[in-house]
């Protein structure tokens, strides 16, 4: 996950607590014991994507998602992943699925090659993220 302020919200200013916070939520098929020493290798292949904005409730003091936990669906773009995605990961063939966000124009085999904008996009958000993250590099002793 990816946290970012959202900057040009001013809904904090009439409710109280703090502004609200876009979150990017990546997931990947990479276990968390086979990154090794190196964080940033979790996220590497990714399968999918979506958005999902949390607001600061001062009453629990903590962030709550604010669209639920479905979210804004990014990625795949493609209508029938699902069905597809999990046949591919039952046979074994990840690569069908998965798709490199560090390599420009990387997507997975299934997607539309209209749909690299958006990959592209989201691509530019996670590389914010990592920046943001991991400037010095990521070690488990971090």
């Amino acid at each position: 996950m990816y946290c970012f302020e959202d900057r040009h919200d001013d809904w904090h200013l009439s409710v109280g607590g703090k502004r609200r916070r876009v979150i990017l939520k990546v997931r990947t098929l990479r276990k968390w014991g086979d990154r090794g020493n190196e964080l940033f290798w979790l996220a590497d292949r990714v399968t999918s994507a979506k958005m999902i904005y949390a607001y600061f409730d001062p009453t629990q003091q903590q962030f709550v998602m604010e669209t639920g936990p479905e979210g804004l669906k990014l990625l795949p773009v493609s209508e029938d992943p699902r069905e597809r995605w999990q046949l591919s990961f039952q046979n074994g063939r990840c690569s069908e699925i998965e798709w490199q966000w560090r390599t420009q124009g990387s997507l997975p085999s299934f997607e539309n090659k209209d749909a690299a904008g958006q990959y592209d996009d989201v691509r530019a958000a996670i590389r914010m993220g990592e920046d943001s993250l991991f400037s010095q590099g990521a070690m488990t002793e971090s």
